[in-house]
């Protein structure tokens, strides 16, 4: 915008203050050139707080994460008879916080809505990559590889996935949490239904 349509006016004004004739293109080449500078400053600035920011609030969600993976027992948890719906279980609360928090900031800033799809894209790619590793590296060693533990974990997940759904933001977390939901939809059946299932099924 500023090269297609400012651009010209100011080398007009410029020519006409300085009373600078023939020299057009010079004028235009000077303009470009500072023009890309200043964009390539502004591009850096950019990339350099996208990378911070994504980095503090994936050492938060590094704490939090795994606790999805280790879920405590079913418990019947009492409820007021006013409450609409079920109140989020503390594991995941804390995740959904820091998911919020920068959604909330993001908002506030008026970041760009490229840009904090974006930020949110990778948080919810580094989530899912996290966790699915975890099930990699520790395997058996995890509860959730004992079926009641699959199955609320798998709850767990299903419960985050809803939470992103009713944010806006469902389409991007059945992308990226899609590996991780497969795996963890195995862990949550039980063996003899698995022992009965053929490869193409699983």
């Amino acid at each position: 915008y500023f090269i297609q349509q400012k651009c010209p006016l100011y080398m007009q004004s410029l020519e006409e203050e300085l009373d600078v004739t023939g020299s057009r293109e010079s004028l235009f080449s000077c303009a470009l050139t500072a023009s890309e500078e200043a964009m390539a400053a502004l591009e850096e600035g950019i990339l350099h707080a996208f990378q911070q920011c994504v980095y503090y609030v994936s050492k938060s969600l590094y704490v939090c994460l795994p606790a999805l993976l280790e879920c405590p027992p079913f418990q019947t948890e009492r409820r007021e008879s006013w409450c609409s719906a079920p109140q989020l279980p503390e594991e995941l609360r804390h995740v959904v916080s820091v998911y919020q928090a920068t959604m909330d900031l993001l908002r506030q800033f008026r970041v760009h809505p490229e840009i904090a799809s974006q930020v949110l894209a990778y948080l919810f790619f580094f989530s899912s990559t996290l966790l699915f590793n975890q099930l990699l590296d520790k395997g058996p060693s995890l509860s959730c590889f004992h079926w009641p533990r699959g199955v609320q974990a798998c709850a767990r997940l299903q419960q985050l996935l809803e939470w992103m759904r009713s944010a806006g933001h469902g389409e991007a977390g059945e992308r990226f949490f899609r590996k991780l939901s497969c795996t963890l939809n195995l862990l949550a059946t039980p063996r003899a239904q698995l022992i009965q299932m053929s490869w193409a099924n699983l």
